[in-house]
């Protein structure tokens, strides 16, 4: 049976989607397309019905006479048997069944709750006495339930009150291993190739970005020591990263460089070992009541040490340039530089502290709210008056916004249904049709929307803006 292929399934085809013809489905890194295909195992792995079908669909596509040839050479092919959606939750709340439904209504596998009705002031669980130090060992103790065979499949962890999915699960997958490539090919161009695979230093694990250093303080190494922001220099004009007079805010034009815990995504092995690491540190009783400070503490200690590696593998020849630079006036900063108040480390041998964190500095998988409250708006890209509109009211001279991502309007549309026309759905809208939150100072729409930003009650916005998600008013019929 050939099936005839409508034109946004040509474009998935040609975007990366690749079959694996081993017996097994793997999440299958392409071009610029990425499919998170699930073993089909009734025991092990619950999926929602709707994915099934997409799942069923596309597989259908591959299987038909002659199926299409998925143009990709060598593709990278993580052996994930799953993909694990965490969500820490140990109570019923209205902003948590948003957040669950906002991710069944775009076919993410079903989540786990993580210390649903733990008492964290139990000392069965430790006596932590807060929800947030309470998530890391709730969370360990969910991975430690999973075979050392499940190590390559991948975990979404996200706060269960403030979170809102807003784009499919393959885009997300697709920016998740593309923000990887890029940050080791610019670990490798700053430490060395040699430094790089010696050390096995590959970035695995993914953390949102913020925009201001909290809650460490700032001559800890999870401020000084975090790397420079990979956004463009100019993002938010000539005042970027300069503190400006905003009572609300002074770091608003900074760009996203300090990590921020509210999403988290990487390989399971990985997270295990992470969070084995964030115990340890729990244990020393310096977390403030704050997990964001306890990964803050472990991401910045990778990163000091880091720059260890770079000095223990430096060649002759950079390091004569070095010198000749510094004769000259002109010699280069280092974290490593003595400090009158920099908290610095003890030179480790090897790469103890190495754990493969690295942050989503453009907020595509996530954007946390805080410290950027005025960067982003719900638009149109159908209606570029609108964004135009929007980019001048936050300030924005010069639009950075000029149509929708590809990698989103390559995804399967947002009204896409098995029964078009029972579901009374609108089929005919695509991605440019619907309303989404964007950031409009980065032209970056991410994947999830965080709503941590707080100052003048901007809590709120968990409530006055559900009706702007594009899923509105089709939350139940998409469900």
């Amino acid at each position: 049976m050939r099936f005839s292929l409508p034109a946004w399934a040509q474009r998935l085809t040609e975007s990366g989607y690749q079959k694996v013809h081993d017996g097994e489905e793997k999440i299958t890194h392409g071009r610029r397309g990425v499919l998170a295909r699930i073993r089909n195992s009734s025991s092990r792995v619950k999926i929602y019905a709707g994915m099934a079908i997409a799942l069923i669909f596309v597989l259908a596509l591959n299987m038909s006479s002659g199926g299409p040839h998925l143009p990709n050479s060598n593709p990278k092919e993580v052996d994930a048997k799953y993909l694990h959606i965490l969500i820490p939750a140990n109570k019923r709340d209205i902003n948590l069944c948003k957040t669950v439904a906002s991710a069944a209504v775009l076919k993410y596998p079903i989540p786990t709750l993580v210390n649903w009705k733990k008492n964290f002031s139990d000392p069965v669980f430790g006596n932590v006495g807060d929800s947030h130090i309470g998530k890391i060992k709730g969370v360990l103790d969910y991975l430690n339930t999973l075979p050392a065979d499940r190590d390559d499949d991948l975990v979404v962890l996200v706060d269960g009150y403030d979170i809102w999915f807003q784009l499919r699960p393959e885009t997300l997958l697709e920016r998740y291993f593309d923000i990887n490539q890029r940050a080791d090919e610019r670990v490798q161009k700053r430490l060395g190739k040699t430094a790089a695979k010696t050390e096995g230093i590959r970035q695995s694990i993914v953390f949102s970005a913020q925009k201001k250093c909290w809650p460490r303080d700032s001559d800890d190494p999870a401020c000084f020591a975090a790397p420079e922001s990979s956004l463009p220099k100019d993002s938010y004009g000539p005042l970027t990263d300069t503190k400006v007079d905003n009572d609300e805010n002074e770091y608003i034009k900074f760009r996203p460089r300090y990590l921020n815990s509210g999403v988290m995504m990487g390989e399971l092995g990985s997270v295990k070992k992470f969070f084995n690491r964030s115990v340890e540190v729990m244990a020393l009783g310096q977390h403030k009541g704050s997990d964001q400070n306890v990964f803050s503490q472990i991401f910045g200690e990778q990163e000091y040490q880091r720059e260890v590696i770079r000095e223990r593998y430096l060649s002759a020849s950079k390091r004569f340039s070095r010198w000749l630079k510094s004769a000259f006036g002109m010699k280069e900063a280092s974290v490593l530089d003595p400090h009158p108040t920099h908290k610095l480390m003890a030179p480790a041998a090897g790469a103890p502290f190495e754990f493969g964190i690295g942050l989503d500095y453009a907020s595509v998988l996530g954007h946390p709210t805080v410290f950027a409250e005025y960067d982003s708006e719900w638009v149109q890209y159908n209606d570029p008056a609108s964004i135009e509109q929007a980019s001048k009211k936050l300030g924005i001279s010069s639009q950075h916004v000029h149509g929708l991502p590809d990698d989103i309007a390559c995804s399967l549309p947002p009204f896409w249904s098995q029964n078009p026309d029972s579901d009374g759905l609108p089929q005919d809208q695509d991605w440019s049709n619907v309303t989404l939150h964007t950031n409009l100072w980065t032209a970056s729409v991410p994947a999830m929307i965080h709503h941590n930003a707080h100052i003048n009650g901007m809590k709120n916005l968990r409530q006055k803006s559900w009706d702007k998600v594009w899923f509105q008013p089709y939350l139940r019929p998409l469900l």
